[in-house]
């Protein structure tokens, strides 16, 4: 009367992970509810492989009985699903029709039919590895090929996320690495909200990734206590947790992948090997890019100080000597005129101050990131969302004067506001400024459709006024005389 063939996941091998059913309509199986997990009789036949003949389920010291509105089911046959030593799951037939048991016939039929669906699963099990594998390939290689383009950490950090995510079927998924103010500091993150970068986490599986160097896979976040009760908190419905570590020379990353109670079961059960192919070249591409700013900032520190040498050997020599004639000047000619003269040279004296005061702050040994780089990695993707590049200009020496907190959270906004342009803004032109002559201010300006008066602002939003307010600035939405919309990031650049 009723069929069940049940496939084991591939995290354990005592648990069904898929389960067709015969003999039960869809809303009989729904008012049932949970599916067997692979107890009781079940059990018995996936811990000893082999078939298991019953003529009444409730004789057996084994069954364990049936859940609320479950039919009443006598006779029982299961049989083992296998190829080779190899157990893919079990076929279990009960109620048979007619008068007495399951018979040998019926066994020696059953072992067949399990047989020819063992061969159908090996199939499709190894076309499906396949198929994983060639995606964790393509990601792969999608990641090399970042370091054709100049990209910033932050840019490299985000598409390692993004594209982990993707391709293993995970809900979400966060780069940490090591930080001088803390054990980690998150660095980019995706399907996460609020969005976390910057938060610098203390959760027991992070060090454990770090001092074993090896992944760390929690199947049940719910009740391993490894994973605190403030994540669980911060990550509803969290069900799987698996952590890779991401070798550098400075320390070792944590790529973290989360799976979410309403996905699929079946994506939850990613092998732990498959990423390491992905982990070592995204680690290679983070090393890489490391270097690069690292010369990048070489090369700004061998600017400012020819720059200084500059100043100090050829313009305040010149600026002395034009004082010093000037002032032996002044007692040759008439009184008012020596008068002009001396206040001109006093003039030169404090522009020769101000010019050395020039030079030691081009000597100070604190170099931000790469802040033009990155706005330039943000916009090119944005253009590649939008069909158009937007414009950008910058005020003042973005370089020097931007600390490398107030560059993080800058570049944290844009990619926020553009990302906002993108979904939903519908603009045909995005213009964006950033002037850091006074306080840093960031400003971009569309002329698409603008806030909804009457609508709630979202998290994005939010999170830029929470950036802004974090460094003692602050975030304003304004409207253009054109219509569209107006955002000014704005703050000091002494940070609190």
């Amino acid at each position: 009367t009723y069929g069940f063939l049940g496939v084991l996941d591939g995290r354990s091998s005592n648990r069904l992970g898929t389960f067709a059913v015969h003999g039960l309509d869809a809303e009989h199986q729904d008012m049932i509810g949970r599916l067997p997990q692979g107890q009781g009789l079940l059990g018995l036949v996936i811990d000893r492989p082999e078939p298991l003949r019953v003529n009444d389920l409730k004789d057996h010291p084994e069954s364990a009985g049936f859940p609320r509105l479950h039919p009443d089911m006598t006779s029982f046959l299961g049989v083992p699903i296998r190829i080779h030593d190899q157990v893919f799951g079990n076929l279990y037939l009960t109620d048979k029709q007619g008068d007495g048991g399951f018979t040998p016939e019926d066994e020696e039929v059953a072992v067949a039919i399990a047989s020819a669906a063992g061969v159908v699963i090996e199939n499709a099990r190894l076309f499906e590895q396949s198929e994983q594998q060639r995606r964790w390939l393509r990601a792969t290689s999608e990641v090399a090929t970042a370091l054709l383009r100049p990209i910033s950490r932050q840019a490299a950090s985000q598409l390692i996320v993004e594209r982990v995510r993707d391709v293993a079927g995970a809900g979400a998924a966060a780069l940490v690495v090591p930080d001088d103010d803390g054990p980690f500091v998150v660095t980019a993150a995706v399907g996460i909200e609020p969005d976390p970068v910057g938060i610098r986490p203390d959760i027991p599986f992070l060090r454990e990734v770090v001092r074993s160097g090896q992944a760390v896979v929690i199947a049940d976040a719910l009740h391993d206590e490894r994973i605190d009760d403030d994540t669980l908190a911060a990550l509803p419905g969290l069900q799987t947790v698996q952590a890779h570590p991401l070798h550098f020379e400075e320390g070792t990353a944590v790529l973290v992948i989360g799976w979410f109670s309403e996905q699929m079961s079946s994506t939850w059960a990613l092998d732990p090997e498959l990423p390491n192919g992905f982990t070592q070249q995204a680690a290679l591409v983070m090393q890489v890019v490391r270097a690069r700013e690292t010369q990048a900032k070489l090369a700004i520190f061998e600017d400012r100080d020819r720059i200084g040498r500059d100043l100090h050997d050829l313009v305040i020599q010149r600026l002395f000597a034009i004082g010093l004639s000037l002032d032996s000047a002044s007692a040759s000619v008439p009184p008012a005129v020596g008068a002009r003269l001396s206040d001109a040279v006093d003039g030169l004296d404090q522009t020769i101050k101000e010019i050395r005061r020039t030079i030691f702050d081009l000597s100070s040994p604190t170099v931000p990131a790469n802040l033009r780089l990155e706005i330039d990695a943000i916009v090119g993707e944005a253009e590649r969302m939008l069909g158009y590049r937007p414009t950008v200009e910058t005020i003042g020496p973005v370089e020097s004067v931007v600390p490398d907190m107030a560059a993080e959270q800058l570049a944290a906004v844009l990619k926020e506001i553009l990302s906002n342009v993108v979904r939903h803004s519908h603009a045909g032109e995005v213009a964006i400024e950033l002037d850091v002559t006074d306080d840093i201010v960031l400003t971009v300006t569309d002329d698409g459709l603008g806030l909804d008066p009457d609508q709630p602002f979202g998290n994005g939003l939010r999170n830029m006024r929470h950036r802004a307010q974090n460094l003692g600035g602050s975030c304003e939405f304004l409207e253009p005389s054109h219509g569209g919309l107006r955002v000014r990031w704005s703050v000091p650049k002494s940070m609190p």
